[in-house]
């Protein structure tokens, strides 16, 4: 193995590292968390929890990116020029199972960041909890199925 490989690995290994222990805080919220009530007036201290679940959401998806780029230059040595190709190579080496569900987390990613406009909050958290959620275990269980069979 020639040390531009090993290069590719070692830093392979420390984005799938990343990616992984950012999903890991999302998945132990998750498991704590109720779900969100539009109806109820929460107090500051109550929305800590879903203010929590946004930030860690949003660095899950992020370093899922960032992985993703990297599983791309480890399989092809170079990098798509769109997102869209991106996650069409990702569904393809099964580490995502769906394109779209991808593309609805960057948008709600995206809309946390810029927007947080609260006729939207529910649905958000609804999403987060109940798809996006599902969506990231399975790339976490690639992730760290992949990290076993890399070598330096």
């Amino acid at each position: 193995m020639n040390k531009q490989n090993k290069d590719i690995i070692i830093i392979l290994k420390q984005k799938l590292n990343k990616a992984c222990k950012a999903n890991d805080l999302v998945f132990t919220l998750t498991n704590n968390i109720a779900p969100y009530n539009s109806k109820k007036k929460y107090t500051p201290l109550e929305l800590e929890p879903y203010d929590a679940l946004s930030i860690r959401f949003i660095r899950s998806v992020e370093m899922s990116l960032k992985a993703f780029r990297t599983i791309e230059l480890y399989y092809e040595a170079v990098s798509s020029e769109t997102l869209r190709d991106l996650l069409l190579k990702m569904e393809k080496y099964h580490v995502i199972s769906s394109l779209q569900t991808w593309f609805d987390m960057r948008d709600i990613r995206n809309r946390i960041v810029h927007d947080y406009i609260s006729e939207y909050v529910q649905t958000i958290f609804d999403d987060i909890l109940n798809i996006y959620v599902v969506e990231l275990k399975i790339t976490h269980q690639f992730f760290q199925e992949f990290i076993s069979t890399l070598s330096e």
